[in-house]
């Protein structure tokens, strides 16, 4: 819902130049931006084993700073050959192909069979941490 809201915000930006128009869609772009990204972590967190999580933030993170650098020249390149208005249309329609894929590819709720540690384990790493303790 985030994904989509943002990118028919960035959709709209070319088709007006009033201040309070343009004021009013960057408040949407923002509350999509809002929806997006504390979600995108929260589903990372419940699709990932504990022993997995650090990597696939990791992971995310690597990816959604990537598509800062490349959108960045990807966007530069085509308002150079094409036009500003252009380049803000792409980026608006590449975000909502993005949330597209999103919606049809995630499940709806993951089912996801965690790793968890076993309570064994952790009496064990207690006992361990006792015994280091007593050493010291």
């Amino acid at each position: 819902m985030g994904y989509a809201l943002q990118g028919l915000a960035i959709l709209l930006i070319p088709f007006s130049s009033e201040f309070y128009v343009l004021a009013s869609i960057s408040a949407i772009l923002g509350l999509g931006t809002a929806l997006v990204y504390p979600t995108f972590l929260s589903t990372i967190a419940q699709a990932t084993s504990p022993k997995q999580r650090a990597e696939s933030i990791g992971t995310f993170r690597l990816w959604r700073d990537l598509g800062y650098a490349f959108g960045a020249v990807i966007s530069g390149v085509t308002a150079d050959l094409f036009g500003i208005e252009y380049a803000i249309f792409l980026i608006g329609g590449l975000t909502i192909i993005s949330s597209l894929i999103i919606k049809f590819r995630m499940p709806e709720q993951i089912k996801v069979i965690k790793e968890c540690i076993e309570v064994d384990e952790v009496k064990q790493a207690l006992q361990a941490n006792k015994k280091f303790k007593s050493l010291t």
